[in-house]
Parts: structure tokens; C-alpha cells; sequence
């Protein structure tokens, strides 16, 4: 069959301005059109002014086939996901097409659906609205198949268009979409691949990349985007076959246009190849977590320790959290905090008269509508708008402006309170109050496939983090009132530890610093980077393994763990205690027991001292670096930069600090090392929206920014040291853990 034959119903759902419906007219034969486009092309439009736009477009195009003009009878002016409630608004005529439309058998749907998860602020009331039908259809199908603990992403207007789409077909059919690519790779999205392929004979992709979400030389491979850089999310084309009696095929068709091409190469890759048969595909083998690209995925990975699993599966830690989540960063965040406090008391002054306003009008139900949203008073979100439905006052404690890492090695003051934090998850249990920051630690991991993931140990409130967010894995928990501290690391996993290396002298702030060493291994990282962008981490029993050398083992008296010996931990876990001194360790012997042990020690002190590292960077002593001095003393930072060849940094106009080490760059946390973050947040910026402004100087404290710098720069050349002397990753085999789910990102 073709797009000419006759009772081969074509449907545009979100026609736009026309493009796609007439780029289809130009492939149906002439012959064939005036009966097509009287009967079987169909596309809708929500907008007035583009529905006028593509209305004018298909019937000039038209015109220009037949020589005649003629009114289209295929378009609607309707919300394609709800053409039921939204009916009864338009004119007859309107609905007269709309029940026509709803009547045909479609065997095609085309077209470029609009992908956007949420807006990106509430004040600007373009909220994508919410679907009953839709949305269920969505939640016991994507989501009910899917192993992902966070599964936002599902939200999104194009993954609702997927979803309609596949619904609106009989057992034969065609969805050619272009559209995101995420769902092809991110496991958010297993559930809805599964379903997918479930659901059709034949699926084809082609992978035109240009994510610009992504950094560094990852963000250069994906290249140009498509449309010219218009949409910053990577695209591809989608084909879906249906065919009734046919066997599906196992594998998909997938061909990815490459790495580093420009807008304009891609541009001419599609137009040479302006037809499936002549695209080159490979063939892609989903894996049982239905993963489609499996390059670079280890199967050992799911034999690993899970940190933590959102089922009965047992794991390392009992639970973990997302980081804190504001959905308004300029007004509850700020490195000053009078200035906090100032624009925090502002806005909630302006929230609670909204409230009376609101109460005095009536109630309106459109509280989108009625709000003010005045960007220098107040920053809405779905959840503070539903407070005031329920009229929820907010009153203002100075006991909430805690201490927060907003970005690694940045320090800000946060107004952690549940009203101003659209999510606070789980760290009303984590960081009560200040008595846990000096006892607990966490480890701070960043999730997601657009930065390489990182971990860094925080004892303060961690941000929830940009671009797929982040996992929290605290060492301890509490009730809220701070009360009931209890340890968060599962006795079944102190058990596992314990039984693998035949050592019960392993404790669970043990196994805490193993985990965070083992996240910082290059060896790790690399090998299971693909694994880790994924799913949370999990974790291997590191041996010594055949390649290990013989002075890398040794016996050691159990009492003692050898010339490694760890100071400030004791068998109840409790961090700061001293468990004794060390003892001389026995002669080399050949890879036993003993060897194991041993290298988990060295694990176990190398996650130590880096967790210490990290957490208490601002005591650490300063990188000697060469201070070059001009004009009048001044300390204040406005924007500082790195020199062209990074062994500078000019502070300002007074003052830039010489010798930086290359070997600093090579402590990186996602798209940037550690001092390039300092760089990067300690700057004075004003946010356009609200004008309020964030100033990184202290007037108590004039030279903290330049200290700072010497002392990251010492943090990330003592990381790497200990990173570096790690030894290398030989994992032991053992039985894989009780398959289930793994609590993936």
C-alpha cells in the first residue's frame, strides 16, 4: 500500500504550520490527491493563528498540484489529546470534522510532536495541562513497565503523543514521528521501549543526536542540532510499523548519523537519504532490562551490590534521597544571608496577601489565572499554588536558612522549608538540624547520562543538581525532631561484607568509605560508565585477583586491620572514635583470603580520607600559589577566569594567582573540575526575573574566595593521589544478587 491508495487515512495531530501534511501531498500521486484531500488527510491544530497559517499552506499547495482551489475539509482546530471536552467550545463546522476525524480508520500518523516535560517557571502559566484518559493510559503502561525509580521524564508531551498515537491505530498501521530522542536510551524509558516493541512489528530510528544538555567533548560529538539549534534536546526520527499477522521482530532498525557533524551535514545526510530503504541500518538486540543501545552495558554490573532497590531486592543502604529541589533557586538560595533572609520574608509577605486576595475574590477556581506573577515578588509552582488552595499560610523562621552545597565545592545559604522547596524528599530524615551535620555524612552522587556521574561526601543540604538530578545515600537517618538516629546501611549488607572477606571486624562506616572509594575509581568509572548513566550504583567485591602483586596481601592479625589501620571508627559504626592502633603487618604470601581483605582496607582508608577531604575542604591547608599584585588592594570578585593555557586564574583587577598544576583539571566532577566549579559559582550575578542579586564576597571575610581557591586546588591534587594509588579493580565472582529492581535513575 501507498500514501495514493485509496482508505489510507493520513493524520497530522499537531500539524503546526502545515509542513508536514504538505511535504505527504507532494508524495501522493496527482491523480490520487483530489479524492485524498477531500477524504483521507487529516491533521488538528490547538493555536488559532497557526491553524490559519496551515490551512492557508495545504490549500495553497493544492492549488499548485491541481490548479484549482479548494477549501481544506481536513483540518481541526482542537486539542488532539482531548477532542472530546474541547469540542463543544468551536463552531459547528469545526465539530462536524472533528467527529468525521474521529470516525476514520488512520493508518498513518505523522508529524513532529511538541517535547517539553514542564515549563521551566510557573509565572509564566504555559503548564502542560494534565490528560485523564492520557495520563492513565501512560501510568499502566510506560510506567508500570518500567524499573526507574525516577520517572518524570514520562510527562512529557511527546511521550503522551507516543502514547496516543500507538492508541489511535488499528492492527495496521504507521507512526513516522519526529521527535526527542531520550526515550531511546534513558532509563526512565524502559517501559515505554518495552511497550513499543511489544506493540508493533517493525521499529526503525534514526539518531540525528545534537543534545545540547550534554558537556564538554561529548556536547562536540553530538553536533548541530537538526533545528538549527531552535530546541536544545536531541532529535531523531521514529518509525513504527504495525502489520497484522506478521511476527515481530526482535531487534530494532537504529542508524546513528555520527559524531561532529554540523546542523548543515546532517541537513544533507537527509536529503541524500530521503527514504528508509536507502538508509543503512544496524540492527540493535535489547537486552533483558530492555536497554536498546547496549554498547559499553556490562552484564556483571547486575551482580553488584545495588546501593539501594525500590523492591524486596536487599541492598547497602535501606533508603536514599534526591536532592533538595527549590523549583525557585534565586529566591531561597544566596550565598549572603541577610540577602536571604530579606527577599525569603518578601516573598512570603506577597504569598500569604495572595491568599487573602484569593479568599476575598470568591475562591476562583483558576488559580493559575487569578495569581499575580509578578517575577520581582513571587516565583509560583504547582505546589506552592496548591498551598494556597488550601490556604496555607507560611510564616518565616530563622531556624530554616540552613547551610547547602548548591554545586560542588559551593557553599550558599538554603531556606529548607517544605511551603518555599517545591521537593524537599528525604532530608527532613537526613539533616534534621545542625547536631546532624556534625555527625552525618552523605554521599552526594550525580545520576542521569548528560554529565558523567560523579560523588561527593556532604555533610551539609545537597542541591538537587540540573540535567537528571541526583541519588543521596546518608549514613544516617532520623525522625524529624532529629531524634532516633539509626543507621542507614542494611545489617544485611554489613553481613555480606563481613562473610565475603572473613572479616567481622568490618563496620558499616566501613563499608561507607569502600562504596565512595570505589565510586571515585577510574577503573569503575570508566568501565561501567555506561551501566552508571542508567541506573544508581552498584557495588563489586574488590579481590586481589591473579594480576594483584604478592606485597599487595599479606596475613593480618584480625584484631587489627594491618599498617592501614583507620582511626576515628570502632565496631559500632560511630564515626570519631579511636579504634586502636596498628599492628605490623605479617610477611607477603600468596592471593588468599587474607590478600582480599587486605585490599579492602586499602579501599576502606582510601574512601576515608577522601570523604574527610571533601566534606572538610575548607579546613585544608592552601595551595602555595604565586600571587601577582597591581594597584590597590582589593579582594572583591565580580568574574574571574582562567588564562588561555588554565595555569593562571585572574582573580580581578588587582590580583592573579600563578602556578596553578595541571594535574588539578584532572579531579572532575561532571562537566567541570572542581576548581572550575569555584570559577564558575563564585561570581556576582543578577537574575534578570526577579533582579534579585547574588554576591559570593564576605564582608567578615574579604580573602575567603582566594583561600578558597588555594585550598580546592590542594583538595583536587589529593584526591588524585589517593585515587591513583588505589589498587586496580579485579572483582570477585560470586552469586548475583536476587534479580528485581535496582532502583534505577
Amino acid at each position: 500500500r501507498s500514501l495514493s491508495d485509496k482508505d489510507v487515512h493520513i493524520l497530522d495531530p499537531f500539524v503546526g504550520t502545515g509542513n508536514f501534511i504538505t511535504r505527504v501531498m507532494k508524495e501522493i500521486k496527482t491523480s490520487a490527491l483530489p479524492y485524498k484531500y477531500e477524504n483521507e488527510l487529516h491533521c488538528n491544530e490547538v493555536m488559532l493563528l497557526p491553524y490559519y497559517v496551515a490551512s492557508m499552506n495545504i490549500e495553497h499547495e493544492y492549488l499548485e498540484r491541481t490548479g484549482g482551489y479548494k477549501a481544506f475539509p481536513g483540518i481541526c482546530l482542537v486539542d488532539t489529546f482531548d477532542m472530546r471536552i474541547q469540542s463543544a467550545m468551536f463552531a459547528e463546522e469545526n465539530l462536524e470534522r472533528i467527529q468525521r476525524q474521529r470516525s476514520q480508520p488512520i493508518f498513518v500518523v505523522i508529524g513532529n510532536p511538541p517535547y517539553n516535560v514542564g515549563q521551566l517557571n510557573e509565572n509564566d502559566n504555559n503548564k502542560n495541562r494534565k490528560y485523564k484518559e492520557l495520563d492513565r493510559r501512560v501510568s499502566e503502561t510506560y510506567a508500570r513497565l518500567s524499573r526507574a525509580t525516577n520517572k518524570n521524564a514520562l510527562s512529557d508531551i511527546y511521550v503522551k503523543a507516543f502514547r496516543w498515537a500507538s492508541d489511535r491505530l488499528g492492527d495496521d498501521g504507521i507512526v513516522a514521528f519526529v521527535s526527542n530522542n531520550g526515550f531511546v536510551e534513558a532509563k526512565a524509558f524502559d517501559g515505554m521501549r518495552r511497550e513499543l516493541r511489544a506493540g508493533f512489528t517493525s521499529i526503525y530510528h534514526l539518531d540525528l543526536r545534537g543534545d545540547a544538555r550534554t558537556t564538554g567533548d561529548q556536547r562536540r560529538r553530538e553536533g548541530g542540532n537538526i533545528f538549527e539549534d531552535a530546541v536544545r534536546v536531541g532529535v531523531g526520527i521514529t518509525l513504527l510499523v504495525r502489520r497484522k499477522g506478521v511476527s515481530r521482530d526482535p531487534a530494532v532498525h537504529f542508524y546513528d548519523v555520527g559524531d561532529y557533524l554540523t546542523f548543515e551535514q546532517k541537513r544533507n545526510f537527509l536529503e541524500g537519504h530521503n527514504s528508509r530503504r536507502v538508509i543503512p541500518w544496524g540492527l540493535l538486540t535489547p537486552d533483558t532490562g530492555e536497554n536498546w543501545i547496549t554498547a559499553g552495558i556490562h552484564d556483571e554490573y547486575q551482580g553488584f551490590l545495588p546501593c539501594v532497590s525500590a523492591s524486596e531486592v536487599p541492598a547497602i543502604f535501606f533508603s536514599s534521597s534526591n536532592g533538595v529541589k527549590t523549583n525557585r533557586d534565586v529566591w531561597t538560595y544566596n550565598f549572603n544571608r541577610m540577602q536571604l533572609e530579606r527577599q525569603v520574608k518578601a516573598t512570603i509577605d506577597f504569598y500569604n496577601s495572595e491568599i487573602l486576595r484569593w479568599r476575598h475574590a470568591g475562591k476562583p477556581k483558576d488559580v493559575d489565572q487569578f495569581v499575580s506573577s509578578d517575577d520581582t515578588r513571587i516565583a509560583w509552582s504547582e505546589t506552592l499554588k496548591h498551598d494556597l488552595r488550601r490556604e496555607h499560610f507560611v510564616e518565616y523562621s530563622e531556624d530554616k536558612i540552613r547551610r547547602s552545597l548548591y554545586r560542588p565545592f559551593a557553599k550558599m545559604f538554603l531556606y529548607f522549608d517544605r511551603a518555599l522547596n517545591e521537593r524537599v524528599y528525604g532530608f527532613p530524615g537526613i539533616f534534621p538540624n545542625a547536631k546532624s551535620e556534625s555527625e552525618n555524612f552523605v554521599i552526594w552522587q550525580k545520576v542521569g547520562s548528560n554529565w558523567d556521574p560523579f560523588a561527593v561526601a556532604v555533610n551539609v543540604l545537597p542541591d538537587l543538581l540540573p540535567q537528571s538530578g541526583s541519588q543521596c545515600f546518608p549514613f544516617y537517618t532520623y525522625d524529624e525532631d532529629g531524634s532516633n538516629r539509626r543507621e542507614n546501611i542494611n545489617d544485611w549488607a554489613l553481613n555480606e561484607f563481613r562473610t565475603h572477606y572473613s572479616d567481622t571486624n568490618i563496620t558499616k562506616w566501613d563499608i561507607f568509605h569502600y562504596v565512595y572509594a570505589v565510586l571515585h575509581h577510574p577503573e569503575y568509572r570508566e568501565r561501567y560508565a555506561a551501566n552508571l548513566k542508567r541506573e544508581l550504583p552498584r557495588i563489586p567485591f574488590v579481590t586481589a585477583g591473579p594480576s594483584t602483586p604478592p606485597e599487595a596481601g599479606c596475613a593480618r592479625d584480625d584484631n587489627h586491620k594491618g599498617d592501614e589501620a583507620i582511626a576515628g571508627d570502632d565496631n559500632s559504626g560511630v564515626r570519631g572514635e579511636d579504634r586502636g592502633p596498628s599492628t605490623p603487618a605479617a610477611q607477603p604470601q600468596a592471593a588468599c583470603a587474607q590478600d582480599d581483605k587486605r585490599i579492602f582496607w586499602k579501599f576502606a582508608e582510601a574512601g576515608r580520607r577522601l570523604a574527610d577531604l571533601h566534606v572538610n575542604y575548607e579546613q585544608q591547608p592552601e595551595y602555595p600559589l604565586e600571587r601577582i599584585e597591581k594597584g590597590q588592594l582589593n579582594w572583591r570578585v565580580e568574574k574571574m577566569r582562567l588564562s588561555k593555557d588554565k595555569t593562571s586564574l585572574i582573580y580581578n583587577d588587582f590580583l592573579t594567582l600563578r602556578g596553578i598544576p595541571p594535574e588539578t583539571y584532572e579531579y572532575r566532577l561532571g562537566n567541570r573540575s572542581a576548581l572550575e566549579w569555584v570559577i564558575d559559582q563564585y561570581q556576582v550575578s543578577t537574575d534578570k526575573r526577579s533582579g534579585i542579586t547574588n554576591d559570593p564576597n564576605r564582608a567578615d571575610d574579604p580573602e575567603y574566595i582566594v583561600r578558597l581557591i588555594g585550598q580546592v586546588i590542594t583538595v583536587s591534587l589529593a584526591t588524585m593521589e589517593i585515587v591513583k594509588a588505589l589498587p586496580r579493580l579485579e572483582i570477585a565472582e560470586v552469586a548475583a544478587v536476587t534479580s528485581g529492581n535496582s532502583g534505577g535513575t
